[in-house]
């Protein structure tokens, strides 16, 4: 396969994953770069979703809007490089993927015999080790660290940096709680809740392999925890570590254990959902829905648009997503509420339904008043993002588009997300 990929004044080398134009480096992230360089292998060719998230993040789980984020970026930098290159260069084929339109000119360091045919898609060497570990809910997470404080509480300096750790991950305050979580698991090495959450910091801050070693310490710590709490940590580490069926099994067991107890129930749900699994996930919110006193929850009714869009069924995640959103606003569910007006938004677009792109702009400007009303900049954050990544489609290459996604970035670093922008 070829080293380098040229095209207008960039040059792409695919050993040192390095982009520069004209001589100059073009600083992009790694996972912006591998998306770049699946498309231009690709020239002319549709990409779809798929096979850019197959070939980009391989079994890490994330969410559609990383990808649409991602692209943004890329075609930011093409921008910087040649005059509305970004957005003239790569299609949007709304509803399927990408096409890298330039013409790109393929260069061997080392000449090879020329072989027939269009080239596959074939992921680039991964750039780092990065494993997204993505959490449930805040509310049912915020469960499972009380639980383990209250099992293993630690001593009177460590609870206290242990609470002060919650309520700033609560806010989402990531570089403050690194600090007090930090502080918390040495003054008391032995707190589970404390390497758990520390885990989960180290994950939103971007530092995967931190994230993996808090969570082993966590593991190793388990013992003596009741058999339902050694099951959710383990199920945390094993998600950090690419094992997300193993994970989803534990968790299984877990909610079992807990005679089918509806938070328990919530964070399996996600779990199946954000492991891709929609057989599986569709099959346990209809045995929710069946067993609990709670078939209108809004985050059962949320999980329900979820498993639709998973299935790329827009016509039905539209519904979802509304009836979602209306029981979040009865029930006080803020973070539900923004979620499914961002769901609402990309499904409308996905549908094709008529006027999809001012409908969905209005649900995406409601879900940011709501953030900012609220005052919650992670939430604040995501609604900018969720806003960016619909200027991608409606009105790409736009100074507002290149206006929101610069404040998202900049809350998202602020708070020390920096996670969120990889």
């Amino acid at each position: 396969m070829p080293d380098l990929y040229l095209f207008g004044s960039f040059e792409l080398d695919a050993a040192e994953l390095r982009l520069t134009s004209g001589g100059q480096p073009v600083a992009l992230t790694g996972r912006a770069l591998d998306t770049l360089l699946v498309l231009v292998r690709n020239p002319g060719r549709l990409v779809t979703r798929d096979e850019l998230l197959t070939a980009v993040w391989g079994e890490t789980i994330v969410e559609e809007g990383n990808l649409h984020w991602t692209i943004s970026l890329v075609r930011r930098a093409l921008g910087q490089g040649s005059q509305g290159a970004g957005e003239s260069w790569i299609e949007t084929v709304r509803g399927r993927g990408y096409r890298f339109l330039a013409p790109v000119e393929a260069v061997a360091r080392d000449p090879a015999p020329a072989s027939p045919g269009p080239e596959p898609v074939v992921p680039p060497a991964p750039h780092r080790p990065r494993v997204a570990f993505r959490w449930p809910t805040a509310a049912a997470a915020a469960l499972v660290l009380l639980s383990l404080a209250a099992a293993k509480p630690g001593g009177p300096q460590a609870q206290k940096l242990y609470a002060e750790g919650l309520e700033r991950m609560q806010r989402m305050e990531v570089m403050g709680a690194v600090e007090s979580l930090r502080a918390a698991v040495a003054a008391d090495p032995d707190l589970p809740g404390g390497w758990l959450a520390l885990a989960r910091a180290y994950d939103l801050l971007g530092s995967s392999r931190l994230a993996e070693d808090a969570a082993l310490q966590a593991r190793e710590r388990s013992q003596g925890l009741p058999e339902g709490q050694k099951l959710a940590i383990e199920a945390a580490y094993l998600s950090i570590t690419r094992r997300h069926g193993e994970a989803a099994r534990l968790l299984r067991r877990a909610y079992e254990l807990s005679h089918h107890r509806l938070d328990d129930g919530l964070t399996l749900l996600e779990t199946l959902i954000q492991a891709r699994q929609a057989s599986e996930a569709r099959a346990l919110l209809i045995e929710l829905r069946r067993e609990q006193a709670a078939a209108t929850d809004a985050r059962l009714l949320l999980s329900d648009a979820l498993i639709f869009e998973l299935q790329e069924d827009y016509a039905g995640s539209l519904p979802a997503a509304e009836k979602a959103l209306a029981a979040a606003r009865r029930q006080g569910m803020a973070e539900i509420e923004i979620r499914a007006l961002g769901l609402l938004a990309i499904s409308r677009i996905r549908a094709g339904t008529t006027a999809a792109c001012g409908r969905s702009a209005d649900d995406v400007a409601v879900a940011r008043r709501r953030a900012e009303g609220l005052g919650h900049r992670f939430l604040l954050a995501r609604a900018l993002q969720t806003q960016g990544n619909l200027l991608s489609e409606c009105r790409p290459g736009t100074a507002e588009q290149e206006k929101v996604e610069q404040e998202a970035v900049a809350i998202y670093r602020d708070l020390g997300a920096l996670g969120k922008t990889a």
